[in-house]
C-alpha cells in the first residue's frame, strides 16, 4: 500500500489527518473505482519493491542512490532533476520508471477528477520524447575532424593552393559552428532562466493545490528540453575543439609548405598555356557580355511578363559580368604565378624582371579591390532578385510568366555561384601575391627586400586608407560625400579661421594706435571675420561637387526652419550686423540698459554682446536687446559728460558763498573739464525744500571718468562736504515740531468737575 497511499491525492491525506470521514454513499461510489486504481498499480508496485530489494542487497558494496523513488510531479524539490542527472549505467531505468510514475499520476488525477487536462498530457508528451532521446545524446560525441595530410619535402604551386583552400573551408565551417554553438548558449541560457521561474512559481503553490501536477510536469518538460539542448551544446563544441586543432595543424603546414615550393620548367609552361586558354575564354565571354548587355538595354515592355523578361535579361548580364570577374582574376592569379616561376628559375638578379613582378603586384592589388566591391555589388542585386521571386505567387499566373520567373531563380543562382567562385579565385590570388612578394624581397637581399617590404606595406595601407576615403558615406542630393570630402571642407574652414584670425589681430594693434579708431577697426574686423567664414563654407561644400544651382530651394527650406526653431538666434545675428553697419554701440562704449546693467563694452559676437560691470563682471546680453529696447550710451559721440551732484544748504545762508563753495571743490576734483569755456562748472538753486535750500552743481567731466559714474560722484559729494565744512555752512536735517491742541485741556476740566460731585 505504500506506492498507492504515495500516489493518493495529497487532500485526500491530509483530510485523513485531520480526523475527516467522508460519507458513505460517497465512499461506496468511489470505492469500486480506487480498487481498480490498486489493481493498476500493482505491477508498478513490484517493480518498485523489486528494486529496492536489490538496493538493500547491494548495500554493502556500493553506496546508496541519491533518490529512491522517482521524483513526484505533484511535490517536485529544487534538486529532482539529480535522479536523472546523475544517473550513469541506470539512466535507462531511471527514465522508464519516472515517466511510468508521471504516467500513473496524471491518469491517477484524471480518474479522480473525471477530467482529461490536455496541457498535462501535452507536457507528458514532451518528457517522453526528451527522456527517450537523452540517453543516446549523453552517448554521442562530438564529429572527428578530418585528417591533416602529412608534410612533404617538396610542394608544387597547386598543392600549396589546395592546403590554402582547405585552411579556409575549415576556418569557414568553425566560423559557421561557433555562430550556432553562440546562439546555442544564449537558448540554454533562456530556458534554464525559465525553468527557475517555472519551480519558483511551483514552490510557491499550496501542497493541496491541484495545479501542482500540470506545474510539476511543465517543469519535468522544460528541465528534460534543457537537459537535451545542452547535450547538443556539448556535442557541438567537441566538434568545434576538433575543427580548432585541424585550423593550427593546417596553419602549420602551410608555413612548411611556403618554404618547400619548388618550380620546374614545366610547370612554367603550363602556366603559359593556361594564361592562352584563359584569354581565349575572357574573349569569348566579353564578346557574350556585349551581347547581353545591348539585349538588356533595348529591352521595354509595361506587362509583368515583360517585367518579368526584362528582370531575367538584366540577371544574365550579372551571370556573365560575374564570370568575366571570375576569368579576369584566373588571369591576373596565372600572371603571377608565371613571374614567380620566373624568378625562381632565374639563377642571377633580374632587376627587369624584379621590377615587372613588382609592378604586376601593384595592378593585382588594385584589381582585387575594384573587383570585390562589383563582387559586393553583383551579390546584394542577385539576392534581392531571389527575395523577390520567392513573394511571387505561382497560382493563377500565366505559364509563360511562371516560366520566366523560373529562369530568373535560376539565373540569379547561377550569379551566385559564379560570384562565389570569383571570390575563391580572388583568395588565391591573394596568396600567389604573398608568394611573389617573399620572393622578390629574397632575390634582392636582406636590406634592399627589407626596404621594399616596407615600403610595399606602407603603399598597401595608404591604397587602403585613400580607398576608404573615397567611399561614399552619404548623399546630398545626387552628389556623394565622402571622408575626404568633409576632411577637405573642414580644412578650408579651418585655413579660413586661421586667415580670418590673423586679420583681426592685425586690425586691433592698429586701431590701438590711434585714439577713438579702435571701435572702427573691430566693426571692420568683425565684417570680414563673417565674409571669409560664409566664402570658405561655399568654396569647401563646392570642392566636394556640392550645385547651388538650387540654393533658392535650400533658402526656403532654411526659412521654414527658421521660422520654427531659429528665430531667436536670427535676432541675435541680425540685430548684432545692425550694431556693427550702424556704429551705434561700439566697442569701449560705456552703455546702461532698461534693466539696469552698464558697463564697458569690450566685444559685439554674433549672438551677444559682451559687457564689462564696474565690479569688473562680465555680462553677455542678447544683441536684440540692444537694438528693440531703451539703451543709454554715454559715451556715443561727445567724449566728456555732464553731471548732477545735489546738495542742500540750511535757509538763510549766503547763496554766492555755498556758490563760491561748490566751485572750488569742483576744482579739486581732477575729473572736471577745465579747459573748455562752453562747460565751465556751475551751481544752480533747484528748489526750496523744506529745511534747505536745494543746489546742484553742475560739472562736465572727462571721458574715462564717465565709465566709473558711481567713483566720480562719491568724490564730488566728499570734496563738497570738505568746501561747505570749511566755509561755514550748515548742511540741514529735517525738524518737526510737536503741537499739543486745546482738547486735552477740556478733558481735564471735565474729570476734575467728576470728582467734585
Amino acid at each position: 500500500m505504500a506506492l498507492t497511499q504515495m500516489l493518493e491525492w495529497p487532500g485526500a491525506r491530509s483530510a485523513r489527518r485531520r480526523g475527516f470521514s467522508p460519507d458513505p454513499m460517497l465512499r461506496e461510489t468511489t470505492q469500486p473505482k480506487f480498487r481498480t486504481i490498486q489493481s493498476r498499480l500493482k505491477p508498478l508496485l513490484h517493480v518498485v519493491l523489486t528494486g529496492l530489494v536489490l538496493q538493500t542487497a547491494i548495500a554493502q558494496e556500493a553506496e546508496p542512490p541519491i533518490a529512491v523513488l522517482p521524483p513526484d510531479p505533484r511535490a517536485l524539490a529544487a534538486d529532482w532533476w539529480r535522479y536523472i542527472g546523475e544517473a550513469e549505467e541506470s539512466l535507462q531505468e531511471r527514465t522508464g520508471l519516472l515517466l511510468d510514475f508521471a504516467s500513473e499520476a496524471l491518469k491517477l488525477y484524471q480518474e479522480q477528477t473525471e477530467s482529461i487536462d490536455e496541457d498535462s498530457g501535452q507536457y507528458l508528451d514532451r518528457l517522453r520524447l526528451n527522456l527517450s532521446a537523452l540517453p543516446d545524446l549523453r552517448a554521442q560525441n562530438g564529429q572527428t575532424a578530418e585528417p591533416v595530410p602529412p608534410s612533404a619535402p617538396e610542394y608544387r604551386v597547386d598543392e600549396y593552393l589546395q592546403i590554402e583552400r582547405e585552411l579556409r573551408k575549415t576556418r569557414r565551417a568553425r566560423d559557421e559552428l561557433d555562430a550556432v554553438i553562440s546562439r546555442n548558449r544564449e537558448s540554454a541560457r533562456i530556458a534554464e532562466r525559465r525553468v527557475d521561474n517555472l519551480m519558483a512559481a511551483y514552490l510557491a503553490l499550496p501542497s493541496a493545490d491541484p495545479v501542482r501536477l500540470r506545474r510539476g510536469l511543465q517543469i519535468m518538460a522544460s528541465r528534460s528540453g534543457l537537459a537535451i539542448a545542452r547535450q547538443q551544446l556539448r556535442v557541438r563544441e567537441e566538434t568545434r575543439t576538433g575543427l580548432n586543432n585541424r585550423v593550427e595543424q593546417l596553419e602549420l603546414l602551410l608555413d612548411q609548405a611556403s618554404d618547400a615550393i619548388i618550380a620546374t620548367p614545366e610547370e612554367l609552361a603550363e602556366v603559359d598555356n593556361r594564361l592562352q586558354q584563359l584569354r581565349a575564354q575572357l574573349e569569348e565571354t566579353q564578346a557574350e557580355l556585349q551581347e547581353r548587355r545591348a539585349r538588356a538595354l533595348g529591352a521595354q515592355g509595361e506587362t509583368p511578363l515583360e517585367q518579368a523578361r526584362n528582370s531575367w535579361r538584366s540577371q544574365r548580364v550579372i551571370v556573365t559580368e560575374a564570370r568575366e570577374a571570375e576569368l579576369t582574376l584566373e588571369i591576373a592569379r596565372r600572371g603571377l604565378e608565371q613571374s614567380w616561376f620566373s624568378i625562381a628559375l632565374t639563377e642571377a638578379d633580374d632587376q627587369p624582371q624584379l621590377s615587372t613582378a613588382q609592378e604586376r603586384l601593384g595592378n593585382v592589388e588594385d584589381l582585387l579591390r575594384l573587383t570585390r566591391a562589383e563582387l559586393d555589388a553583383w551579390e546584394e542585386q542577385s539576392e534581392r532578385e531571389l527575395v523577390a521571386l520567392r513573394a511571387f505567387d505561382p497560382q493563377g499566373a500565366p505559364q509563360a510568366l511562371q516560366r520566366v520567373n523560373r529562369q530568373r531563380v535560376d539565373a540569379a543562382n547561377e550569379s551566385l555561384r559564379n560570384i562565389a567562385q570569383a571570390r575563391s579565385i580572388a583568395e588565391d590570388t591573394e596568396l600567389v601575391a604573398d608568394l611573389l612578394r617573399k620572393r622578390i624581397s629574397a632575390e634582392q637581399g636582406v636590406v634592399v627586400g627589407g626596404f621594399s617590404s616596407i615600403w610595399s606595406y606602407f603603399e598597401r595601407a595608404w591604397d587602403q586608407t585613400r580607398n576608404w576615403l573615397a567611399t561614399s558615406l552619404f548623399k546630398i542630393g545626387e552628389t556623394p560625400v565622402t571622408a575626404f570630402g568633409i576632411m577637405r571642407v573642414a580644412f578650408i574652414v579651418f585655413i579660413a579661421i586661421w586667415i580670418s584670425r590673423l586679420l583681426r589681430h592685425a586690425l586691433n594693434r592698429i586701431g590701438a594706435r590711434g585714439e577713438g579708431t579702435q571701435s572702427a577697426f573691430y566693426t571692420v574686423g568683425r565684417l570680414l571675420h563673417y565674409v571669409i567664414i560664409a566664402a570658405s563654407i561655399v568654396i569647401g561644400l563646392s570642392s566636394i561637387g556640392l550645385s547651388f544651382a538650387n540654393l533658392a530651394i535650400v533658402a526656403g527650406a532654411l526659412g521654414v526652419g527658421i521660422g520654427f526653431g531659429l528665430q531667436s538666434i536670427v535676432n541675435n545675428f541680425v540685430s548684432g550686423l545692425i550694431l556693427l553697419f550702424e556704429r551705434s554701440l561700439k566697442v569701449g562704449d560705456y552703455v546702461e540698459l532698461e534693466s539696469g546693467v552698464g558697463g564697458v563694452v569690450r566685444e559685439i559676437n554674433v549672438r551677444s554682446t559682451l559687457i564689462n560691470t564696474n565690479q569688473n563682471l562680465d555680462i553677455l546680453v542678447p544683441n536684440s536687446e540692444f537694438v528693440s529696447g531703451r539703451l543709454i550710451n554715454w559715451t556715443h559721440k561727445e567724449s566728456s559728460r555732464r553731471m548732477h551732484i545735489k546738495f542742500g544748504v540750511a535757509y538763510g545762508t549766503d547763496k554766492e558763498l555755498v556758490k563760491k563753495a561748490a566751485l572750488e571743490a569742483a576744482a579739486a576734483v581732477t575729473h572736471t573739464v577745465k579747459d573748455n569755456p562752453l562747460k565751465r562748472p556751475d551751481v544752480w538753486l533747484t528748489n526750496f525744500g523744506d529745511s534747505s535750500l536745494d543746489f546742484e552743481l553742475v560739472i562736465w567731466v572727462k571721458q574715462a571718468s564717465v565709465r566709473r559714474p558711481a567713483m566720480v560722484q562719491s568724490l564730488y559729494m566728499w570734496e563738497i562736504e570738505s568746501a561747505l565744512g570749511r566755509a561755514g555752512i550748515e548742511i540741514p536735517f529735517p525738524q518737526r515740531d510737536l503741537h499739543i491742541r486745546s482738547g486735552l485741556h477740556a478733558a481735564a476740566t471735565t474729570a476734575a468737575d467728576g470728582n467734585e460731585n
